[in-house]
């Protein structure tokens, strides 16, 4: 079952790229060639408290998942010519209590959404071992497009919690180190039409063997301008499922009124064959007071999900209802949320986060604590608990969203070159 918003209270862990450092050029300018990477680790512990039906599975009342990650990136450019490449090893340990169900969840990464190609892992007794191709992709500029093939990170959306129109291959809320976006396989073309205004187009490419449709294409176009102190988009896109095909018109608005910075967003959705509609609509404001503390608060009305807790379960068996949840485009169970952060600096090098996101229609609420520091200038170390209130599940019935989440608690260490 995927669980709504859990770190997404951390705003200043967004996604970032992979920091590269130029390591040669050619006398004339012509040829670069920067390389990087990092090595992290991720530490999460799960206490199934008082989830009968999660201890039940798991044969214990804990369980602990360790994931290792060693990240290179190489990126090789020849006048408007650019090859990229980046790849990384994964080693997972977790205990015999650590439950499948859980993991892919949102309980620690992003979903694996299906791509063209990816290498097999390999392991036994908890240990797993992961390789993987996770950008592979030639961008070349053309006057005003900038075409890129291959693998490449995605990235459409304005808000902070919930980002309703970033379905391309979007970063779970649930996610406790948001940190590299996972690449997708796509041809893209990003077409400058002036100063402030520019259109995105792509296609992307996802396989799944042993399925009437080996192959499934998305696409979609975005137009992006900027007004006065706002930013605004418009976008239009078909994803594919496995029952019907979905599309998705889109709308942003990014800025600032003063000293309060506002931001929405809107998709409304249509299935092709049952004509189903449903909106998604986003709308939150940010303030930074003078004693370095950084407010923000969102509210989100999730029309894809079940007004009331007594139809979670019939909304998470029925497969046409509940793909888009299970493939990773929509991380909201219910209807109505509200979400509130706040980030106060304790000093230049350490930041306390304390935040709440809350499903008001259970009601259950995610209370979460980290506590961020920047060790040296490439080297970082997180910790953080995230507490779920709200009634457990009636056995692997959920009457509230958060209610069936164990208590978490993690800490990420990470040091780049």
């Amino acid at each position: 079952m995927r669980q709504a918003a859990l770190a997404a209270c951390l705003l200043a862990l967004a996604a970032s790229p992979v920091a590269a450092r130029e390591l040669w050029s050619s006398d004339d300018g012509a040829w670069t060639w920067d390389a990087g990477g990092f090595v992290k680790s991720q530490v999460l512990g799960l206490d199934y408290g008082g989830l009968d039906a999660w201890k039940a599975l798991a044969g214990t009342d804990r369980a602990a998942d360790q994931t290792l990650r060693a990240r290179l990136c190489s990126d090789l450019a020849w006048n408007d010519l650019r090859l990229s490449l980046e790849g990384e090893v994964r080693t997972r340990v977790q205990t015999s209590g650590w439950l499948t169900q859980l993991s892919s969840t949102g309980f620690g990464a992003t979903t694996a959404r299906p791509r063209l190609w990816d290498p097999d892992p390999w392991g036994a007794d908890g240990v797993v071992v992961q390789p993987d191709l996770d950008r592979a992709f030639v961008a070349w500029a053309v006057g005003p497009v900038d075409l890129k093939l291959g693998r490449q990170a995605v990235s459409w959306g304005s808000s902070w919690f919930w980002k309703p129109t970033d379905r391309f291959g979007p970063f779970s809320p649930a996610d406790v180190d948001p940190d590299v976006k996972r690449g997708v396989d796509a041809a893209r073309a990003e077409i400058y039409l002036g100063p402030e205004t520019g259109l995105d187009v792509l296609a992307t490419l996802e396989r799944h063997p042993g399925t009437d449709r080996p192959l499934w294409a998305h696409g979609g176009a975005r137009l992006k301008t900027t007004l006065a102190a706002f930013d605004l988009a418009v976008s239009i896109a078909r994803f594919q499922g496995s029952v019907e095909g979905d599309w998705m018109a889109g709308a942003e608005v990014s800025g600032a009124l003063g000293d309060v910075g506002l931001r929405g967003e809107v998709a409304v959705n249509l299935g092709e064959r049952s004509r189903h509609v449903d909106v998604e609509a986003v709308l939150g404001a940010d303030y930074r007071l003078p004693i370095d503390l950084h407010l923000a608060a969102e509210v989100f009305y999730n029309g894809y999900g079940p007004a009331h807790a007594s139809e979670y379960a019939a909304f998470l068996l029925d497969p046409a209802r509940s793909e888009r949840l299970t493939r990773g485009e929509s991380f909201a169970l219910g209807r109505y949320y509200a979400g509130l952060t706040a980030d106060q600096q304790l000093h230049p090098l350490l930041h306390l986060v304390v935040g709440a996101i809350g499903n008001l229609g259970d009601p259950s609420t995610l209370v979460m604590l980290g506590l961020r520091w920047a060790v040296l200038q490439d080297a970082r170390l997180s910790l953080g608990a995230l507490v779920p209130v709200g009634r457990h599940p009636d056995g692997l019935t959920p009457r509230s969203e958060y209610g069936a989440m164990p208590v978490a608690g993690y800490g990420v260490a990470k040091i780049s070159f």
